[in-house]
């Protein structure tokens, strides 16, 4: 056994001088589905809102009253949570796999079957709440600082530089409120 095995690593590595070794399948590379990126606070919040809507109808109506007029700001999680909302409301109980039937598009299945995968706490808390709809809200403030700036510096261009330090007044103010 052992001339066997001496005799193999001889071969293995006059093949590895001459280069001649065929590519292990670990080493060949492979196209990935899709790509996970660190995603921003807003999104993050957004997705662990939806986890904790998608467990219990209680917490759903609650968000939404939290939430207000207030929009997601991701386009499916709104969608999502509008479709969810009706589920909920056509007197459905929270079941994931219920409510994936529920769902019209395929990349709304998609995005909520990821959603559930998603470790959150089973009871959630009122703080847990309201960090999550925080950051939608500062995540909404940044956008409206940014509109802002825009405007400023078409002042500055216009040579507009009283409507320009209102602009920004207003900025700083908004800036405070974060």
């Amino acid at each position: 056994m052992d001339a066997l095995e001496q005799q193999q690593r001889q071969v293995f590595f006059t093949e590895r001088k001459k280069g001649t070794l065929p590519q292990p399948a670990a080493q060949k590379k492979m196209a990935l589905q899709y790509e996970h990126k660190l995603k921003p606070a807003h999104h993050n919040a957004e997705m662990k809102l939806i986890a904790h809507m998608l467990k219990s109808r209680d917490t759903a109506f609650k968000i939404q009253q939290l939430l207000g007029q207030t929009v997601f700001h991701v386009d499916e999680h709104q969608a999502i949570i509008t479709y969810l909302y009706a589920f909920y409301e056509d007197g459905h109980e929270p079941d994931t796999s219920f409510f994936l039937t529920y769902l019209p598009d395929p990349n709304l299945r998609r995005i909520v079957s990821e959603i559930e995968m998603m470790s959150v706490n089973e009871e959630v808390t009122d703080k847990e709440l309201t960090d999550c709809i925080n950051q939608v809200l500062k995540y909404e403030k940044l956008l409206k600082i940014k509109e802002k700036q825009v405007e400023e510096k078409d002042a500055v261009r216009r040579s507009d530089y009283v409507t320009a330090a209102q602009i920004a007044m207003e900025i700083i103010k908004l800036r405070k409120m974060l």
